[in-house]
């Protein structure tokens, strides 16, 4: 099975230095950063600084740079509320990071995040849509060395079925989605730049460790759905028996704890309480 909206396959196809000329011209063709500029990218280290004790620890999935660009590319393989909020966060510890040494603002690397949704986003027309931090009345940018863009590769998807050509980013994108041998080759099209990603992905597909990891990762979302289900159940019971003496928001902190306790991500236990991001933090700080 082919896939790369699966994280780990991602980010291994994306960092093979046989890749290098795919990631610089997908970079490219989504930012519009100049190809010369983008030769010599190097790789950062993914891993974000903890601030408190517990805090889960937060990988970003690729994180490049040239001599003034920081670049964060995140796969979101599922949608889910937080979501956004999540990568704005893995956006703002990269500059903390990054930016650390710098002597003034405003002169620190310019930061860019690429999402690449395997979902369609709603509400949305462009199959990339840019974002910066700005004024709602007025479109007045806040600061021009932010940059976000969502790249909704199941609109690219939908766009490219019965389109007579497409240009290598969309080839680009959907070798994201493909899922089986002939749909990547078909990508090829005399391009040297999809031929060695094509054999790339390929080669990853037949990597034993690859493969387990596709199992290990079902297993775990079957897991986690299984926990928030036994959570919610025994907060929910907890609720309607303390009701009159605790109320429900009672049995919802409780709900909390017990996802908190089976190390589930904060946003998802967010969705699944509707506790707010804060407040599930003041809760896993006073354990």
């Amino acid at each position: 099975m082919l896939n790369l909206t699966y994280d780990k396959m991602f980010k291994s196809f994306l960092l093979k230095g046989e890749n290098k000329s795919f990631l610089i011209h997908l970079i490219h063709g989504i930012t519009k950063i100049p190809l010369k500029s983008l030769q010599n990218i190097k790789i950062q280290n993914t891993e974000h600084i903890i601030y408190y004790k517990n805090q889960k620890i937060m990988k970003s999935d690729i994180i490049v740079s040239t001599c003034d660009t920081i670049i964060n590319l995140e796969m979101n393989r599922k949608k889910y509320e937080g979501l956004f909020e999540r990568n704005i966060e893995y956006l703002e510890k990269i500059s903390v990071t990054k930016n650390a040494l710098i002597r003034e603002y405003g002169k620190g690397k310019k930061i860019i995040q690429i999402n690449f949704n395997n979902f369609h986003m709603e509400n949305t027309k462009p199959c990339i849509s840019k974002y910066h931090y700005k004024s709602y009345i007025g479109k007045h940018i806040l600061t021009k060395i932010r940059e976000i863009y969502l790249v909704d590769l199941e609109m690219i998807k939908n766009m490219c079925y019965n389109k007579p050509e497409v240009n290598l980013l969309e080839r680009q994108c959907l070798l994201m989605k493909a899922e089986t041998k002939e749909e990547a080759l078909k990508l090829i099209k005399e391009s040297e730049i999809m031929e060695k990603a094509v054999n790339t992905l390929l080669a990853l597909n037949d990597d034993p460790e690859i493969l387990l990891y596709y199992d290990e990762d079902e297993e775990r979302e079957k897991v986690t759905r299984a926990r928030i289900t036994t959570a919610r159940n025994e907060g929910e019971r907890f609720g309607i028996s303390k009701g009159k003496k605790l109320g429900l928001a009672k049995g919802i902190s409780l709900v909390a704890s017990n996802l908190l306790k089976e190390n589930i991500d904060i946003e998802l236990i967010s969705k699944t309480t509707g506790l707010s991001i804060k407040d599930i933090r003041s809760l896993q700080m006073s354990k």
